[in-house]
């Protein structure tokens, strides 16, 4: 698991344990925001016995991830350290670092899914994106972030993801939950955050209205929804 006692280990310990919960947490999450329907009180319990029962393929993960252009200290195995081991230092480091957070969303975008069951599958899986597992307002829109900032306030197109988000809400019998906060009364300013199907997505503007409308922008570019 580790790198023998010869070998000097450029992560730690804590970088494994940090990674190893991280791909747990993230997996369950996937599990359970695929069926909602059939959430339960030990819902959480079993979704941590699937992920341990399904064979991930962590050599393919760590081939994927090699080509990313992840700013890690080493990609290649060391001693007798296997793939998950690996992997669950690149999580974890990249977490922890306080210059490399971006590229930890970056990993978690890349990262290939578990396989989840047909019959467990009745929505789609919840994105890795901006904001998600502690990250706020850091990921490059390259890689599908939820960040508002490249939206413009006076866009005319805006109003039509909220439109479009609400509507999806219907289709998936569920409600986007809308959050208003007043940043400041002179010049007036607020923000107002949006979360919808695992996605949480903020817009700030100088009324509610436009804030609503670019939170609403950033929640369905990162769910890949389009109005027509």
């Amino acid at each position: 698991m580790y790198p023998t006692l010869a070998d000097v280990d450029c992560y730690t310990h804590t970088d494994y344990e940090v990674g190893k919960r991280l791909f747990n947490m993230y997996n369950v999450l996937q599990i359970l925001a695929s069926s909602p329907k059939d959430r339960t009180d030990d819902s959480i319990s079993k979704a941590d016995e699937l992920v341990r029962s399904m064979n991930y393929d962590f050599a393919a993960a760590v081939t994927a991830l090699k080509d990313q252009g992840l700013d890690l200290p080493r990609t290649d195995l060391v001693g007798d350290e296997t793939y998950e081991a690996i992997l669950y230092k690149f999580m974890g480091y990249l977490r922890l670092s306080e210059t490399s957070k971006d590229q930890f969303i970056l990993l978690m975008n890349r990262l290939p899914r578990v396989q989840i069951p047909d019959s467990k599958q009745d929505t789609q899986p919840l994105p890795a994106v901006d904001g998600y597992l502690g990250i706020q307002d850091k990921a490059p829109a390259a890689v599908g972030s939820v960040a508002s900032g490249s939206i413009s306030e006076t866009d005319p197109d805006n109003w039509k993801y909220t439109s479009l988000l609400w509507e999806k809400g219907q289709m998936h019998n569920t409600t986007p939950v809308c959050t208003e906060t007043c940043l400041s009364n002179f010049p007036t300013r607020f923000r107002v955050t949006i979360q919808f199907k695992g996605v949480q997505g903020s817009g700030d503007a100088r009324n509610k209205r436009l804030a609503k409308h670019i939170a609403a922008r950033a929640v369905c570019q990162a769910l890949g929804f389009r109005p027509s």
